[in-house]
């Protein structure tokens, strides 16, 4: 044989070899099962999310032999499991966790059935096999403020739920209240299930509006939910004429709406001309077009026609909630173009500054 066909035949062999060592190891790490494997020899296993406390079964497609079952050092777990392993008959085997699974983790299972039956395949030897468990879910809500034996004192309260049974000694230290720099004691009161966590706090109004800020870090019973809550307290004028109503804002908060500066454009008055007499403006209420994407608040027109006009965006309350844009007059369409920082948008030219048009923004 010639050194060329050699050397051509060894590359070949080579390639050979390394693409079915990559199917091998490839096949050993797949987190599904061979259908054949389920077929012969797995017939259930766990496929949806369990509880933290929750026992789990693998079910075989033939009996296990009762020697085999002595094993027991059949399933590997990664990460690493305390658990209790406890055959129900010859097919059925149910494991149950010592204390209680990692929330929100996937374990990795590794099914040995090689030490359960001898017939088995080599690339079968070891099933892949994937256990999910529930994460833990926080949520809060909080009461209107109550009053106290003390004019100026006010009871906040609120409710901790968890989607899970929590331990309440870790519960206590999920949420933190604080009044500015004032770090505020929280009495907690928990229900029997483990899942309802009543929290308050005694809190201080006085002649200026103040805020509380209650943090959550779910670190403690093993959740990764973290958020701030920023509870407006009125002032104490408001408190005692019976305000109890609360402004909770969730954190992160939306972007602001962008400013935008409020300009004055002067028109030249013409020689000889009088300047004409103030005239008042009617507001001009102006509703988001049916097809618009954005459900902007209504918009306000600042100025009759003949003048430049200004409007804002108001919100439901009627409060500004974005800076003056100008509506500027379109030779070419006879229409007002607004300018936004985002946005351009057209509206109708204005008859005497009164009527309702359409914008979109």
């Amino acid at each position: 044989m010639k050194p060329v066909t050699r050397r051509v035949l060894l590359i070949a062999g080579m390639i050979a070899l390394l693409a079915g060592g990559w199917y091998y190891f490839s096949a050993g790490t797949t987190t599904e099962p061979d259908p054949r494997v389920l077929m012969d020899f797995v017939s259930d296993y766990p496929q949806s999310e369990i509880g933290p406390r929750e026992s789990f079964k693998i079910t075989f497609a033939q009996p296990v032999p009762a020697a085999a079952q002595a094993t027991n050092d059949f399933l590997s777990f990664s990460p690493s499991a305390e658990v209790n392993a406890q055959w129900l008959d010859d097919k059925t085997l149910q494991y149950t966790p010592l204390s209680s699974w990692q929330m929100g983790t996937t374990y990795q299972l590794g099914l040995n059935l090689n030490s359960l039956f001898d017939d088995v395949p080599p690339q079968f030897a070891t099933v892949p096999l994937t256990l999910r468990i529930k994460p833990q879910l926080i949520k809060v809500d909080v009461n209107p403020l109550e009053k106290t034996g003390q004019s100026s004192m006010r009871q906040l309260s609120g409710t901790l739920t968890t989607s899970e049974a929590a331990d309440s000694v870790l519960v206590n230290q999920v949420l933190k209240a604080t009044l500015g720099e004032q770090p505020l004691k929280v009495t907690w009161q928990h229900d029997a299930d483990g899942l309802r966590h009543r929290f308050r706090t005694m809190v201080t109004v006085n002649s200026r509006k103040g805020k509380v800020v209650l943090a959550i870090d779910g670190k403690p019973i093993q959740s990764s939910e973290e958020e701030l809550i920023d509870v407006e307290l009125p002032t104490l004028r408001d408190a005692q004429a019976g305000q109890t109503a609360l402004k909770v804002v969730v954190e992160p908060r939306p972007e602001p709406l962008p400013v935008v500066e409020e300009k004055t454009v002067e028109q030249p008055l013409a020689r000889n001309e009088e300047e004409p007499a103030p005239v008042v403006p009617q507001p001009v209420v102006v509703q988001p077009h049916k097809d618009s994407v954005a459900t902007r608040p209504a918009v306000e027109v600042k100025k009759p026609a003949g003048k430049p006009f200004r409007f804002r965006l108001l919100n439901n309350n009627g409060h500004e909630v974005a800076g003056m844009v100008e509506l500027q007059e379109s030779t070419k369409d006879k229409q007002y173009q607004a300018f936004t920082a985002n946005h351009l948008v057209y509206v109708p030219a204005p008859r005497n500054g009164q009527g309702v048009y359409v914008v979109s923004v």
